[in-house]
C-alpha cells in the first residue's frame, strides 16, 4: 500500500485531519496501519520524530471512532497504554487530545455529533478521586504504567474494566526488554490477555532497539496449542530511516595535565554557560543526580541569574512540572537532567544536547541527543564535554557509535523466580487457580517459556510458607496451597502484599524531603546520606539550598536557607556495566587509534572525522603516549597489561588494563580475589571497572608474577558458585529479590519499611534460605548474578584465549600509577566511599548486621545474667504461643495454615466455629485426627511426619510437606522435628507435658530432648524449672532487659564528668609508683600528644609527681611506651602499656621499611644486641654522638624503636632549649647524656598485641566506664561501631554490660558496666579542676561543646573549673583570660578551687605563676573579678593580677 493509498483505510474526517495537520504519512505509518488493522502484532522501530505514536494509536482509534458513530462503543478500555514513565503518560494524554480536537472539529464544522470517547491517565500520582472516577466511568484509551497495570489486575473492579482490551501499546520498549521490569510487565500482558479472552493486538515502540527480534518475540509471547506452546507472530516494521545527526566533542581545557584552577570544573561550568547563552534552549544531560545538582548550582552562580535547574527523579514531582513548563514557555533556557528527560517526555523545542562525561550506554546517548530537533527532518545538534582524558577516550569510541547506530544488545532475563512470586500472590488475589491453569498462563509469557514444572512448585512452597515453618519461623502464608486438591488462592494478607510492597524496581532507601509545613514535598534524599546528615547541614535540591531541621525516622525536615556552605547531596545507584562486544570494540579502537598515533596520522584524520578538534586530538595522543612510556605498550582487546603499582610498602595495588566490559570483569575481580587469598594468604579486596580490574593486597610484600596463571578456564562457575555467597553483590541481590518476592512482610500504614530494617530481615531470611539448596530465592539470587549480572561464557572465552595465546598478556612495575590507572584508582575510591557496605580494603568478608533471630547470641554458650521477669515472660508467651495464635484465625483456610505452621492441636482446643471449620477441612480430606494418647488435629499434608513419629496408619495417604531426600523420615528425625516445633510455639513446657500430649517412651524423649539442649535448640530454665525455646528464652530476656532500660531515668551530661573523674583520676593506690602504675593502667593504649603525659595528664592523677617517677617506673619493665609512626618531628604522639600487652614475640620485616643506610645499620644493631645503652651504641656505630642522637630519633618517629627511659623523650620534646645552647654548653650537654645512664637502654619497638573486640570494650570500660558511639571514635576503634554494638548486645545479654539512655546530650546507643551503674548515686565533690586537653575532660569529646554554658577549646593552655559537672570558669591562655558563668556572685569558690590545684601543681605544673590581664568589658564585672582574685592570693602587677606558686 503506497502512501495516497495508506489513508484510505480511516473515516473521511481521521483522513482529513491527518492531510491538514501532518501531511505525508512517515514509512513506519505507511507499513504499519495496515498490519494493524489487520488484527497482527507489530513492533515500530524508527528514530525519534518518525510518528510511531500515530503509527501505534491513528488505526485503533479510528476504529473507536467509527465504533461509535454505529452507537457501539465498547464498555471499558478499548486501547491500553502502556510506557515505563509517568512523565511520559502525561504526555501521551496531552499530545492524544491534538488530533481528537481536530476530527471533533471536523465533526462540528459538518454539524455532526462527536462520539464521547474518554480517555485517562492510571499512574501513581493518580489520586485516589480520580481512580475512582476511571471505575465509575471507564475510559475507552486508558494510558498507564507496568506497576499501575499490575495493580489494575490485581483488583477485583479494575479488572472488569479491562475485559474489552482490543490494543495494548508497550511504548519505549527497549527500556523494558533486559530489566526484571520487562518480565514483569510479560507475565502482566498474558494476565491481560487471558483476562479478556480474545487476541490482543500488541504494537511494541521503540527509536533503539537491538536485537529486533529478541524484542518481537518478548512482545508477542506465546499460545498454548494443545499440550505445546507456541510464539505469537509479531511483524517487524524497522524502515530504513537515518537522522541526520551533528555530534561533536569539546574540550573545555587546552590540556588536562595542567589545570590552573586545580580541577577541571570551572572550565566545564564556564563551557556550558557559554553554549547555554549561544542556543536558545538547551538540554544538558549527566550521569548521575549529585552532578545535576552541582552543576546547575555553579552555572547558576557563574551567570548570576537562573540560566538553569535540575531535573532527576529525587526532586518532587511538582517541582519538575514546574521546570518543564518554565522550559516549554521559553522562560528557562535551559535544564540539566539525569534520564528523566532520556525518553520522549515532551518539554517544547530543544535547539542543542549537551552530554557532560562520555554516556553510559549507546542507546542512552543516542535517546538524548534525539531530544534536539525533534522532527524527523531536523538535525539532531549536541555535544559531549570530557571531564577527563579517559573520559575524552571514551566519549570519541562512544561518538562514534553513535553516529553508526551501534546499539548494545538487550538480553532478556528469563525464568525470574522472584517475579513469579510476586505475579502469582497477585493472581490468587482475584480467584482460585487450578495449578494447571496457573502453569499453562505462566509459560505463556516470552521470560517464562523454558520454565520448568518443578521450579513453579518451589515458589509455591515459598510463598505458602513451608520453608519458614520448617525452621518454626511463624511467617503468614503469602497463598493458600491446596496440595489436596491442587489448587491456589489468596487471602486478605495476600492482597495487603501486593498493594503495598509490589513492583520491580527495589527500595534503595530513599528519604522524602519535607518544608515545614509537613505538606510541601521537595523531593528525596538517599538513606545513607541521610544517616551521614546532621540538623542544621545545608545541602542543594532542585538548585534551591536546605537546610535540615529535623530529621525524623521516614523523611527529612527542611528550611530555605542561603546557598553558603550548602553541598550536592549523593544518590547510590548501580550498574551491570558494559557488554563485552562493545567493550572489545572499544580495545579495537585504542588500538586503531595507537596505530595512527605512530603512523603520525592520527591529528589529521580525527580533524577530518569532524568529532575532535586539535585540543582533543591532542589531548588524546599525549594520553595514549603517556601511557605507553609508563607500561610499555598500550592494552586492546587484544592484550592484557598487568600494572604492579604500590603507593606505600603495606599496600600493593594491581591495576589490569583488561577492556572486555563490566560483566566479564566483574567475574575476574572474583576469581582474583579467590586465587590471591588462596596463593598469598593474604586478603585481597578486588573493584572493577568497564576497562579494567583493581587488587588491592594488603601486607604482602613479595613480588606477583604471572598472576593470570592463577586462573582457569575449566573451574569459573565452580569457583564463582562457591565464592557468591560471600560477596555484598550477592547479599544485596538477595535483599532486592527477597523484596521483589514479597517475603520481606508489608509495610505499616502505607510507609516505606526503612532501609535497616530491610536490611535485617534480609539477614534472616537469607541465613534460612541458604539452608535449602533449592530456595527459590537462592536459585533466583544465583541465576540473576550468573546470567544477568556475570557474563560467564565470554570469561571462559577470555581465559581460554590467554592460554592459547591469542589474547597477549603484558606484565610491567610502575613505580606510580600510568594514566589509566590513575583514572580507575580515582573511580575506586568514588566507588569504595559509598559500597552497600563497604568492607576495610584486604577483607572480603562481608559480615552483615544480623537480626534478633540470626544472632549469634551468649545463650549458645552461656545463661543471660540477669533474671527473667515473670511479666516478660507472660508478655512474649502470649505473642509467641499457638493457644493465642488460634484466636486470630479468621476462616477454615486460615485454619489449615495455623496447623500447617504451629503443628498438632487437641481437638478440644477447636470450640464454637473453629471446630465447624474443623469437620469441613476434614470432609475436603485437609487435615486429619489423631486418636490418642489425646486426639490432635494435624494438617493432612503432615500424615508421613507423624506416622513415623507416632507409628499411626492415617486413613489417607501421606502427603508430602517439605521435599526430602527420599520423601521419608526417621522415627528419630519426626519426634524430634515435633519436639522442636512444639517448643516453639508451646514454651515453657516440662516433660510430663510431652508425655501426656505425644505416646513418646520416657528413654525416647530423654535422648531427643538431650539432642536438642545441646545444639541450643532449647534451654533448660533452672529459674523456672521448665524448657524454653531458645528464641522464646532470648526474647523473654531481651525483653527484661528493656524493661530495665525503660527504667533508667537519662541523667544530665553534667554527670559525666564526674563519671570520667572518677575513672580516670580518682587513683585509689596509696603510694606514687603504684598511683602511676594504675594511671597507666586506666589510659593504656590511648596516644595523646607526648608532651602532654607529663603537663597534664600524670600531675592531674599523681600527688607530688616527678619525672623521676615516670624513668623508676619505666626502668621496672612494667610500663613501656609506644610512639605513633610518621606523625611529624614535633608533634608526635605516644601511648603508654603495660609490659604484658605487647607482642614481644612479633618479627618486623626490615627490608619494607623506609631507612636511610645510617638508619638501617642502628636498627639492624639492636635488633641484634636486643638493647643497648646510648654510649655502647656510640662505641658500635663510631656515630658521633650529636649525628647518632638524630638518627636515634627519627627511628622513635618511625614508631622502630624505643627506651626503657623518658628521658630521651624528654629531650627530643625540649629540643628548642637544647638549639638556644652555645657550642660547648651543647657538646656539655650531649656528653653528659650519652656517657651516664639515665638515658636509658634502646631496644627494638615491638607492637602492642592486637585487641579482640571484647578487649577493646572492655579497655573502654577501665577507663571511661561507659561505651557510645562518641568514645569509639575518640578511641579510634578497629572496630566499626556497628560491629561494637552487636559485641556489646551479647555482653548486655551475658550481665556484662547494661544497655540504656544514661547521659542526654550524646548518641541514644549507650552501655554502662554494671558496678559503674550501681555507683552513680554516691555522693560527688562539688567542684572539679582539669586541663581542657585532659582525657577525663568530657567536653568537645564526648559531649558537644554546644550542649555548654561555655564553650572552649581542647587546648593545654586552658583550664576548666566544674561545678556539679558543668563549666563555670575557664582560664585560657595559661591564666591570662579568665571567664566565668554569668553567676558571678559565686565566682570566689571556682577561684579558690583553681588555686588549689594550681598549687598542688595539678594543673600547669612546669608553670611558677598565673597573671590575668585580659578582663571583662563591664567595669563592674571587672572590679568584682579583681576583688575576688585579690581576696584568693592574686597579687596586682600594673594591669595585671597574678598568683605565685608557693611551692
Amino acid at each position: 500500500m503506497d502512501k495516497s493509498e495508506v489513508l484510505d483505510i480511516f473515516h473521511p474526517a481521521v483522513k482529513e485531519w491527518f492531510l491538514n495537520n501532518i501531511g505525508t504519512p512517515s514509512p513506519p505509518q505507511i507499513e504499519g496501519w495496515p498490519q494493524i488493522q489487520s488484527g497482527k502484532n507489530v513492533l515500530i522501530s524508527a528514530p525519534t520524530g518518525a510518528g510511531k505514536t500515530l503509527a501505534a494509536f491513528l488505526e485503533s482509534i479510528n476504529r473507536l471512532l467509527e465504533m461509535g458513530l454505529k452507537k457501539e462503543l465498547p464498555e471499558g478500555v478499548f486501547i491500553l497504554y502502556v510506557s515505563p514513565l509517568k512523565a511520559l503518560n502525561n504526555d501521551i494524554n496531552k499530545n492524544l487530545e491534538i488530533p481528537f480536537q481536530g476530527i471533533r472539529q471536523l465533526f462540528t464544522e459538518k454539524g455532526e455529533a462527536f462520539p464521547d470517547i474518554r480517555k485517562a491517565v492510571r499512574t501513581g500520582d493518580t489520586s485516589q478521586y480520580e481512580r475512582t472516577q476511571i471505575l465509575k466511568n471507564p475510559p475507552h484509551i486508558l494510558i498507564t504504567t507496568p506497576e499501575s497495570l499490575f495493580l489494575m489486575l490485581t483488583s477485583q473492579k479494575a479488572r472488569e474494566i479491562l475485559k474489552n482490551v482490543h490494543y495494548m501499546i508497550i511504548d519505549e520498549i527497549h527500556t523494558l526488554l533486559g530489566t526484571k521490569r520487562g518480565v514483569h510487565l510479560a507475565l502482566s500482558m498474558e494476565r491481560l490477555e487471558a483476562l479478556a479472552q480474545r487476541k490482543i493486538v500488541r504494537i511494541g515502540l521503540s527509536a533503539t532497539i537491538n536485537p529486533l527480534d529478541a524484542a518481537a518475540r518478548y512482545l508477542g509471547g506465546l499460545y498454548r496449542d494443545g499440550n505445546s506452546y507456541t510464539e505469537r507472530p509479531v511483524e517487524i516494521i524497522a524502515p530504513a530511516i537515518e537522522r541526520n545527526k551533528e555530534l561533536k566533542i569539546d574540550v573545555p581545557v587546552e590540556d588536562y595535565r595542567v589545570l590552573e584552577q586545580g580541577s577541571v570544573w570551572p572550565d566545564i561550568y564556564a563551557l556550558l554557560v557559554k553554549l547555554i547563552r549561544e542556543h536558545k534552549s538547551t538540554l544538558i544531560f549527566v550521569n548521575n543526580r549529585a552532578t545535576a545538582e552541582k552543576t546547575a548550582a555553579n552555572v547558576n552562580s557563574i551567570a548570576d541569574e537562573e540560566l538553569c535547574r535540575p531535573h532527576h527523579g529525587s526532586i518532587s514531582k511538582n517541582r519538575r512540572l514546574e521546570t518543564e513548563e518554565l522550559f516549554k514557555a521559553g522562560e528557562l533556557r535551559c535544564i540539566i537532567a539525569t534520564s528523566t528527560l532520556e525518553l520522549g517526555i515532551d518539554v517544547g523545542s530543544v535547539d542543542f544536547i549537551v552530554q557532560v562525561s562520555a554516556p553510559l550506554s549507546v542507546s542512552g546517548g543516542l535517546q538524548r541527543l534525539g531530544r534536539a530537533g525533534h522532527r524527523l527532518s531536523a538535525v539532531s545538534k549536541g555535544v559531549i564535554i570530557p571531564k577527563t582524558r579517559g573520559d575524552l577516550v571514551k566519549s570519541c569510541f562512544l561518538a562514534e557509535e553513535m553516529l553508526n547506530t551501534r546499539i548494545e544488545k538487550e538480553r532478556i532475563p528469563v525464568n525470574c523466580l522472584d517475579i513469579l512470586a510476586q505475579h502469582i500472590v497477585s493472581m490468587c488475589c482475584t480467584e482460585k487457580w487450578s495449578e494447571n491453569d496457573l502453569f499453562s498462563l505462566v509459560r505463556q509469557a516470552f521470560s517464562y517459556r523454558t520454565l520448568r514444572e518443578n521450579d513453579i512448585r518451589k515458589v509455591l512452597a515459598m510463598l505458602a510458607g513451608d520453608y519458614e515453618h520448617n525452621e518454626d519461623i511463624p511467617a503468614k502464608p503469602r497463598i493458600i496451597w491446596d496440595r489436596q486438591n491442587k489448587t491456589i488462592e489468596g487471602s486478605p494478607y495476600s492482597k495487603m502484599l501486593v498493594l503495598s510492597s509490589s513492583g520491580t524496581i527495589p527500595d534503595r532507601g530513599m528519604f522524602p524531603v519535607y518544608l515545614e509545613d509537613y505538606k510541601t514535598r521537595v523531593g528525596e534524599l538517599d538513606e545513607e546520606f541521610v544517616f551521614e546528615s546532621r540538623i542544621g547541614n545545608k545541602f542543594m535540591l532542585g538548585s534551591t539550598p536546605w537546610r535540615i531541621t529535623r530529621i525524623e525516622k521516614n523523611r527529612v525536615i527542611v528550611a530555605p536557607t542561603s546557598a553558603i556552605g550548602a553541598f550536592a547531596p549523593f544518590w547510590k545507584g548501580d550498574g551491570i556495566g558494559m557488554p563485552f562486544e562493545q567493550a572489545a570494540a572499544f580495545g579495537k579502537f585504542l588500538k586503531h587509534v595507537m596505530e595512527q598515533i605512530e603512523n603520525d596520522t592520527f591529528i589529521e584524520n580525527a580533524l577530518k572525522s569532524s568529532l575532535l578538534d586539535e585540543k582533543g586530538a591532542l589531548n588524546i595522543r599525549n594520553y595514549l603516549i603517556d601511557q605507553v612510556e609508563a607500561t610499555g605498550v598500550l592494552s586492546n582487546d587484544r592484550r592484557i597489561v598487568v600494572e604492579y603499582t604500590s603507593a606505600n610498602e603495606n599496600d600493593n595495588k594491581i591495576v589490569i588494563h583488561a577492556h572486555f566490559g563490566g560483566r566479564v570483569n566483574s567475574v575476574l575481580s572474583i576469581l582474583f580475589q579467590e586465587a590471591l587469598d588462596n596463593k598469598t594468604g593474604c586478603k585481597a579486596y578486588t573493584s572493577h571497572t568497564n576497562d579494567a580490574v583493581l587488587i588491592h593486597l594488603y601486607g604482602y610484600f613479595d613480588e606477583l608474577s604471572d598472576i593470570f596463571s592463577f586462573l582457569s578456564p575449566k573451574n569459573v562457575e565452580e569457583v564463582l558458585i562457591n565464592a557468591l555467597p560471600r560477596t555484598s553483590r550477592f547479599a544485596l541481590t538477595f535483599r532486592y529479590n527477597a523484596y521483589r518476592a514479597l517475603m520481606m512482610g508489608t509495610r505499616k500504614h502505607g510507609q516505606r519499611i526503612p532501609l535497616w530494617v530491610q536490611r535485617l530481615r534480609s539477614v534472616d531470611a537469607m541465613e534460612n534460605a541458604q539452608k535449602y539448596i533449592d530456595h527459590p530465592l537462592i536459585i533466583e539470587t544465583m541465576r540473576e548474578c550468573l546470567e544477568d549480572i556475570f557474563d560467564i561464557p565470554n570469561t571462559i572465552r577470555v581465559l581460554k584465549d590467554i592460554e592459547q595465546g591469542r589474547i597477549q598478556v603484558v606484565e610491567k612495575k610502575t613505580w606510580f600509577p600510568s594514566p589509566f590507572a590513575s583514572e580507575i584508582l580515582f573511580q575506586f575510591e568514588q566507588e569504595f566511599l559509598y559500597l552497600e557496605k563497604a568492607p576495610h580494603p584486604g577483607h572480603n568478608e562481608y559480615p552483615a548486621i544480623s537480626g534478633l533471630e540470626s544472632l549469634n547470641l551468649s545463650y549458645r554458650d552461656e545463661k543471660p545474667g540477669v533474671l527473667l521477669r515473670d511479666e516478660a515472660i507472660a508478655e512474649i508467651v502470649k505473642k509467641n504461643n499457638a493457644e493465642w495464635k488460634l484466636t486470630q484465625v479468621k476462616s477454615p483456610n486460615e485454619l489449615h495454615s495455623f496447623l500447617l505452621i504451629y503443628g498438632d492441636m487437641p481437638k478440644d482446643a477447636f470450640t464454637g466455629q473453629h471446630a465447624e471449620w474443623i469437620t469441613e477441612l476434614e470432609k475436603e480430606n485437609r487435615v486429619v485426627l489423631i486418636p490418642s494418647p489425646v486426639p490432635r488435629v494435624i494438617a493432612a499434608e503432615e500424615a508421613g511426619l507423624y506416622s513415623a513419629a507416632e507409628n499411626y496408619e492415617f486413613p489417607v495417604p501421606s502427603l508430602s510437606f517439605m521435599d526430602r531426600e527420599g520423601d521419608a523420615w526417621t522415627e528419630e528425625e519426626a519426634i524430634t522435628r515435633i519436639i522442636r516445633r512444639f517448643a516453639r510455639y508451646n514454651s515453657p513446657f516440662d516433660r510430663n507435658e510431652l508425655i501426656g500430649r505425644y505416646p513418646f517412651s520416657g528413654t525416647k524423649l530423654e535422648k531427643i530432648l538431650s539432642k536438642l539442649s545441646s545444639d541450643g535448640t532449647i534451654v533448660y530454665s533452672d529459674q523456672y524449672k521448665k524448657y524454653f525455646h531458645a528464641a522464646i528464652y532470648d526474647r523473654a530476656a531481651r525483653l527484661t532487659l528493656n524493661m530495665a532500660v525503660d527504667e533508667i531515668k537519662a541523667r544530665d551530661p553534667a554527670e559525666l564528668t564526674y563519671l570520667l573523674y572518677e575513672r580516670q583520676i580518682a587513683v585509689k593506690a596509696a603510694a606514687a609508683e603504684e598511683q602511676l602504675y594504675e594511671a597507666v593502667a586506666r589510659l593504656g593504649g590511648l596516644y595523646l600528644p607526648a608532651d602532654v603525659w607529663e603537663s597534664i595528664v600524670f600531675p592531674a592523677r599523681i600527688n607530688g609527681y616527678s619525672p623521676g617517677l615516670l624513668d623508676k617506673l619505666c626502668s621496672s619493665g612494667r610500663i613501656v611506651w609506644r610512639v605513633k609512626p610518621d606523625e611529624g618531628k614535633n608533634q608526635f604522639r605516644l601511648a603508654w602499656f603495660r609490659a604484658e600487652s605487647i607482642a614481644f614475640e612479633s618479627e618486623e620485616n626490615s627490608e619494607s621499611l623506609n631507612l636511610s643506610e645510617k638508619e638501617k645499620n642502628i636498627y639492624t644493631l639492636l635488633k641484634k644486641r636486643g638493647s643497648a645503652f646510648t654510649h655502647v651504641l656510640t662505641s658500635l656505630s663510631g656515630m658521633p654522638a650529636g649525628e647518632l642522637l638524630d638518627i636515634l630519633k627519627e627511628l622513635v618517629l618511625k614508631g622502630l624503636i624505643v627506651n626503657d627511659s623518658f628521658a630521651p623523650l624528654r629531650f627530643f620534646l625540649n629540643e628548642e632549649a637544647y638549639k638556644a645552647l652555645n657550642t660547648m654548653q651543647k657538646a656539655r650537654k650531649i656528653a653528659a647524656m650519652v656517657s651516664g645512664m639515665e638515658m636509658g637502654r634502646w631496644e627494638p619497638a615491638y607492637p602492642p598485641k592486637p585487641l579482640s573486640m571484647q578487649e577493646f570494650i572492655r579497655r573502654c570500660g577501665l577507663r571511661y566506664g561507659m561505651l557510645s558511639k562518641e568514645i569509639t571514635v575518640l578511641e579510634d576503634s578497629p572496630y566499626t561501631w556497628p560491629e561494637v554494638y552487636e559485641k556489646l548486645k551479647q555482653m548486655e545479654y551475658s550481665g556484662e554490660m547494661r544497655r540504656g539512655y544514661f547521659f542526654t546530650g550524646i548518641s541514644g546507643i549507650q552501655f554502662m558496666l554494671p558496678d559503674v551503674l550501681n555507683k552513680m548515686d554516691e555522693k560527688k565533690p562539688d567542684y572539679l579542676v582539669l586541663n581542657a586537653s585532659d582525657p577525663a575532660q568530657p567536653c568537645g569529646r564526648i559531649v558537644p561543646h554546644s550542649e555548654q554554658e561555655l564553650p572552649f577549646t581542647c587546648v593545654p593552655g586552658t583550664a576548666v573549673v566544674f561545678f556539679r559537672g558543668r563549666p563555670v570558669m575557664l582560664l585560657e591562655r595559661y591564666g591570662e583570660k579568665i571567664s566565668f558563668s554569668s553567676d558571678i556572685d559565686r565566682l570566689s569558690e571556682p577561684v579558690q578551687e583553681f588555686k588549689k590545684a594550681f598549687q598542688a601543681k595539678k594543673i600547669w605544673p612546669d608553670r611558677k605563676r598565673v597573671a590575668v590581664k585580659y578582663w571583662p568589658e563591664d567595669p563592674e564585672q571587672k572590679e568584682k573579678l579583681k576583688s575576688v582574685l585579690a581576696a584568693a592570693g592574686f597579687i596586682p602587677e600594673i594591669d595585671k593580677m597574678v598568683l605565685w606558686r608557693t611551692v
